[in-house]
């Protein structure tokens, strides 16, 4: 056994504890409206609009006409339009919709101007393929934010690439946005995402010590809200090419998403991705859902799950993850049962825009 090399009884010593640690209960429930999750109460204030009345946020993402590209949407056209996803949460009472700035300015009206909006700041692309894994602001930080307040968004959105050769400049701009966003009274929601060579030479971007890492930097950075993705298993290869004692310790998913929630995310929202549309069998959407409320954490913001999709089959996507949401209310109260689905499907046929 090497200096560096774990007994079996540390092994076995670690392994339980950190299974009694991720068995826990959450200590604290996300509760913006309480003082440990900022000092500022305009931040708490909006925070709190986009807590739905069972205690858990549903955030409907279209800043994925950029981070995976449109040809993501070429099997449902009409997903194409902003109005759809707008549309979408208006009907079925989601928490809001994740829109880049121009977007933002030019698609919410009437009736759409009333959902929840969040502004992701920068974005990513797929070409050209070596900045794959990178992305940009679209503009100066002072004048995104004061556009941001001015469209009256809730929240301000902040993609976080952990493990890119740019990550240490990322990491400034984030922590930038942060201070400039706290200073208007807005929260920031950052996707702390790993990414890169050195992170794939790690177990992935899926793997559990990537996105407990790429997390903790967001919640240095002073981020309100934290979104994850769902961490593959750290079992197998993944746990053989992890770093430090993560090579020692077996988690399942669940369990490894706990670690994120009850660790680094103890004091912070957290809302965790739906990924790529889920189409077997093996594991639905709702099956999924349920693993990531019982792990603890406080919302869902899922996007290809849902507006790969016509608008009738979206809508009951949405409402069957809310379904689990309030099968698990923190409040008693549950939210699926207001939305008509017939009244739902026609206002939203209504806003797909058709050539």
């Amino acid at each position: 056994m090497g200096s560096g090399e774990w007994s079996s009884d540390k092994v076995r010593s670690v392994s339980d504890n950190l299974l009694r640690f991720v068995s826990a209960a959450r200590a604290h429930r996300f509760d913006p409206r309480h003082e440990r999750y900022s000092r500022l109460p305009e931040v708490r204030a909006q925070l709190d609009r986009l807590v739905l009345d069972n205690g858990y946020v549903f955030l409907l993402p279209f800043d994925q006409i950029l981070e995976t590209a449109t040809y993501d949407f070429l099997e449902y056209p009409h997903s194409l339009h902003a109005d759809f996803h707008l549309a979408l949460s208006r009907a079925t009472g989601l928490s809001g919709v994740v829109l880049h700035p121009g977007v933002a300015k030019n698609y919410r009206y009437g009736d759409l101007a009333r959902v929840p909006l969040i502004v992701k700041l920068n974005g990513a692309t797929r070409i050209p393929s070596e900045h794959k894994d990178e992305s940009a602001p679209f503009g100066e930080i002072s004048d995104l934010v004061d556009l941001c307040v001015d469209l009256g968004a809730v929240a301000i959105g902040w993609t976080f690439f952990h493990g890119t050769p740019m990550h240490y400049e990322n990491q400034r701009l984030m922590g930038n946005v942060i201070l400039k966003a706290h200073g208007r009274g807005l929260p920031v929601i950052v996707w702390a995402y790993p990414r890169g060579q050195r992170v794939n030479e790690r177990g992935g971007a899926d793997a559990l010590c990537n996105v407990a890492d790429a997390v903790a930097h967001a919640v240095a950075a002073g981020a309100d809200m934290v979104k994850v993705g769902y961490p593959e298993a750290n079992t197998g290869e993944v746990r053989k090419k992890a770093m430090g004692s993560y090579r020692y310790v077996e988690l399942d998913s669940e369990q490894g998403l706990r670690w994120v929630v009850n660790g680094p995310l103890a004091h912070l929202g957290v809302v965790v991705s739906g990924g790529p549309k889920i189409t077997g069998k093996k594991f639905s959407l709702e099956e999924k859902t349920g693993a990531i409320v019982r792990a603890g954490a406080d919302g869902l913001c899922y996007g290809r799950n849902i507006f790969q999709n016509r608008p009738r089959e979206a809508v009951e996507v949405i409402l069957a993850a809310m379904r689990v949401l309030d099968s698990h209310s923190r409040t008693g109260k549950t939210v699926a049962d207001r939305v008509n689905v017939e009244e739902a499907v026609e206002f939203v046929s209504r806003h797909v825009l058709q050539p």
